[in-house]
Formats: C-alpha cells, sequence, structure tokens
C-alpha cells in the first residue's frame, strides 16, 4: 500500500513540474516581449521587466530541479502570480491602457492561471487582483490621476461610459472562464482522486491475494501459475525431504479438547514454520499430526542435504525444550521422530480448485519410512544423505533397519555439528568454519 502511495506521490510530483513547465516558459517569453516594446529611456518600467525576467528563469530553474510543497507552504504560488500581474499590467498600460485589443493579455492569464496554478488560492487571487488592478488603472485614466500612454496606437477612446463597458466584459470573461475552466479542472482532480483510491483498493485486494497464494504456493510456483494458468511438473534429480511425526500424539490427544488441541499443533507447526523459513526450505504440507518440508527446489541448489539437517537439529532441540518446560509443569508433552531423505522427485501442481503444491516418487516414501522407522527424539537419515552431509555432521550408523516395503535399508541418526565446526556445546549451531565449509558446495 505505501509504495503504490510513494509511487503516486513521485509520479504527481512529476506531472507537477511538466505542468509548471508551461506558464514558466510562457511567463519567460511574456516579459522579453515587454522588453522588447519597450523604449531604452524607460528605465523604470525595463528595470521592472528585467527584474522578472530574472525571476522568471530563476523560478522555472527551481521547478524543474525541486518538487515544491504547495501545500504546506501556501506562499509559493503568490510569488511568480505576482510577478505575472506586474509584468501584465506594465504591459496593458503602456500600449494602450484600455485598449480592447489587450483584454486578451487578462483573459489569457485568468485561463492560463485556472488551469496551471499550484492551487485554487493563486488562481483566485490571480482573478480578483487582475479585476481590481484594471479597475483602478481605467479610473485612474478617466481621472487623469497618471498620464495616458500609448506607445503603440491602435487608437483610443477614453469616454466613461466606454470604460465601464470595458471593465464589464473583461469582468464577466474572466469570472465566466475561470469558474468553466476551474470546474473542468476541479472534475479532473476530483476523478483522478477516485481512480488513485481504486488503484490503492485494486493493489491492496491484489497484495491480500497474493499473500495468500505464496501461502500455499512457492513463489516460483505462483508466478508460473499467474502468467501461464498451469505450473509445468518439474523432475527434480535430488532434493531433501524431511518428514515429523509426534510419538504419543493420539494418545495425548485423546485428552484435549478440540481447541486445545488445535492450538497446540499450531504453536508447534508455527515455530516448524520459522525454522523451515531460515534454511530456505519448502514447506509442502501437515498430515494430522505429521509436517513435511524439502529443500532443493523449486530453485535447485546444491547446499539442501546441509540445510535440512541444520533444520532437523534445530526442530529436535525446539521439542526438547518444549519437552523439559512441559515435564516442569507436570503437563503430557509430545516427542518428535524426524526422517530425511534425499533422491529424486517429481514436483507440481494438481488440480483447478484448493491446488497444493506436492512431491511425488519413491524418494518420499523412503523419506516416510525413515520417520516411522526412527527413534523418539531422534533424526533418522538414509545414508543417501549421509554421504552428502558425513563431512559436517557425526552421524551414528545403525545398521540395516527393515522398512515397510523397502526392506533393509541402511539408516543413521544425526547427532550433532562436528564439534570442529559448532560454536554451542549442543551441536546445533555452526560457527565460521562451518559457513566457510558451507560455500564451497
Amino acid at each position: 500500500m505505501q509504495e503504490i502511495q510513494n509511487q503516486i506521490n513521485k509520479e504527481q510530483a512529476f506531472a507537477n513540474r511538466k505542468k509548471a513547465f508551461v506558464p514558466n516558459l510562457a511567463r519567460l517569453f511574456a516579459n522579453l516581449a515587454v522588453l522588447y516594446f519597450l523604449p531604452n529611456d524607460l528605465y523604470f518600467f525595463r528595470n521592472i521587466i528585467l527584474v522578472n525576467l530574472v525571476f522568471a528563469a530563476t523560478w522555472m530553474g527551481l521547478e524543474i530541479l525541486f518538487t515544491f510543497n504547495y501545500k504546506k507552504y501556501k506562499v509559493l504560488p503568490y510569488l511568480p502570480a505576482t510577478s505575472d500581474l506586474i509584468s501584465t499590467f506594465t504591459f496593458i498600460y503602456l500600449t494602450g491602457s484600455g485598449n480592447s485589443l489587450f483584454y486578451g493579455v487578462i483573459v489569457s492569464l485568468i485561463v492560463v492561471s485556472a488551469l496551471f496554478s499550484a492551487d485554487s488560492y493563486q488562481s483566485i487571487y490571480i482573478l480578483t487582483t487582475s479585476l481590481l488592478f484594471y479597475l483602478l488603472l481605467l479610473i485612474g485614466l478617466y481621472f487623469k490621476v497618471y498620464p495616458y500612454v500609448n506607445l503603440i496606437d491602435f487608437g483610443n477612446t477614453q469616454g466613461a461610459f466606454i470604460y465601464v463597458f470595458s471593465y464589464l466584459i473583461v469582468f464577466i470573461i474572466t469570472v465566466g472562464l475561470y469558474f468553466s475552466v476551474r470546474s473542468i479542472g476541479k472534475a479532473n482532480v476530483e476523478l483522478n482522486e477516485k481512480l488513485k483510491e481504486l488503484i490503492l483498493v485494486a493493489d491492496n485486494e491484489k497484495n491480500r491475494s497474493e499473500k495468500l497464494l505464496l501461502n500455499i504456493l512457492p513463489v516460483e510456483v505462483a508466478d508460473e501459475l499467474k502468467d501461464r494458468g498451469f505450473v509445468q511438473p518439474v523432475l527434480y534429480e535430488n532434493v531433501s525431504i524431511l518428514f515429523t511425526d509426534f510419538e504419543g500424539f493420539t494418545k495425548i490427544a485423546e485428552n484435549m479438547s478440540p481447541e486445545e488441541l488445535i492450538k497446540t499443533l499450531d504453536t508447534s507447526f508455527t515455530q516448524f514454520d520459522k525454522i523451515i523459513e531460515k534454511y530456505n526450505l519448502e514447506k509442502l504440507k501437515t498430515i494430522g499430526d505429521s509436517y513435511m518440508c524439502a529443500g532443493g527446489l523449486p530453485i535447485e541448489n546444491k547446499t539442501h542435504p546441509v540445510d535440512i539437517c541444520l533444520a532437523g537439529l534445530e526442530l529436535k532441540l525446539l521439542m526438547s525444550q518444549v519437552k523439559d518446560l512441559q515435564v516442569s509443569m507436570g503437563l503430557p508433552f509430545w516427542e518428535l521422530r524426524i526422517g530425511i531423505h534425499c533422491g529424486s522427485v517429481i514436483a507440481g501442481v494438481i488440480g483447478e480448485k484448493k491446488f497444493a503444491y506436492d512431491i511425488w516418487g519413491d524418494a518420499v516414501n523412503t523419506a516416510s519410512r525413515l520417520e516411522s522407522s526412527g527413534a523418539t527424539g531422534e533424526i533418522n537419515i538414509s545414508q543417501s544423505v549421509f554421504d552428502l552431509v558425513k563431512t559436517f555432521f557425526i552421524c551414528e550408523h545403525r545398521g540395516k533397519i527393515p522398512a515397510k516395503n523397502k526392506g533393509d535399508v541402511d539408516m543413521y541418526f544425526l547427532k550433532r555439528i562436528i564439534p570442529e565446526f559448532s560454536s554451542d556445546e549442543l551441536g546445533v549451531i555452526p560457527n565460521e568454519k562451518f559457513w566457510e565449509l558451507y560455500k564451497k558446495l
């Protein structure tokens, strides 16, 4: 949500810069035009326009380089507006004052202000000040408060009726155009705000949907499903598979309420999830009190046997600590069996509804048998796992153990990290030497 809002603000700031370029460029050329018409002997007026020219160029450069916060500093829009008014009325005064040909100068100023101003205050300021200045100009001319100047002679009409009529026409045109243009701009602003709200709502819903999808599928698989509408099954030559099971679960569960049972399982598996994520493993599913995860997929890597063994040691330590706590409180406890095997599998997503990412193959069945053929509180690994991790871990050979539908299988108990590579007495936490060797895999 915050990222989208930041992006909108960034795009809005960029749009404001582009929007500000038009009046700034117009302001620059308008002052150059006035300077062109001014005779060299009118030093006072030339100096005024020169100052406005410098201001216009500086202001344009600042708005290109920086994004002004007009909402916070409301005085900022009045600076260029005042400059525009000074230039405009200098031009009108020097070119015939009440001449009808130059009514368009004020009208144009009002329209440009309504279209491109930073906020409504700037437009209202220009509108009201323009009409007031124009009124004072006509009154001053009529009563000859200051001399009539007409450097460019387009005709001259000085009657009071003409001045009043001139003012009424300018008033009606400028006010009418201001409200017309401003209403269109307001409608566009409201539409943009609604679009922003819709974008934020849509993005929020998208994030929620993606978060839910990523809780079901790995990121890469979810992306493939969104892009192609299906997931192509993939054969992995070697992955690591871990199964866990709680010893005595059924017996203890008989004496627990459904709420207590679910809460206890949820607490345990939530901790399992954190450990699995820590070692870059992929949680696949839970079946009752069984937990299944795998390493080396969907992105293949060479470290998965070591990663899954480290995770296994941490899972074993966690449940050992839980057991000690439960015993100290006189409460029943579950003990954990863990089985790990490495082998080839096929991974993919089956079905169109309530789909799940899963793996199939003989290696999955073997990993399950290693768990069921293991011992309480131990991590039972196969020969294939031992061959890949023996450099890092101390393992105890159990010999050939009968496994259901597998015959006799060589099994080992994974005990701990080799002391040389461990930074704790229990042999669960790797040290720097461990990671140096790990990087060479």
